[in-house]
């Protein structure tokens, strides 16, 4: 992709996604939640996987690991987004 621009051809839209063009991928994720709808079910998705959320003391190694894969996946949402991860605070 030369130049960010919206995708009024979906073919080219698809083309750029499968080949993995960040620019594709950014300006894709960004139109999803860009809107308040979108950024609630971002929020939602951030607090389902515990992002912010203390771990006590008690949980196993491997819970932590699922846990910590959990929000590593969705600040990665948030990055695509085009959100920092500070977002998340």
């Amino acid at each position: 992709m030369s130049k960010p621009y919206k995708y009024v051809d979906h073919a080219r839209l698809v083309a750029d996604l499968k080949a993995d063009d960040g620019g594709a991928i950014a300006w894709a994720y960004g139109q999803v939640f860009s809107s308040q709808v979108g950024r609630l079910v971002l929020t939602h998705q951030l607090a389902e996987a515990g992002v912010g959320s203390p771990r006590g003391p008690g949980m196993s190694a491997e819970d932590g690991r699922y846990h910590d894969g959990r929000a590593d996946h969705a600040l990665a949402l948030l990055n695509l987004a085009g959100f920092g991860a500070m977002s998340a605070a």
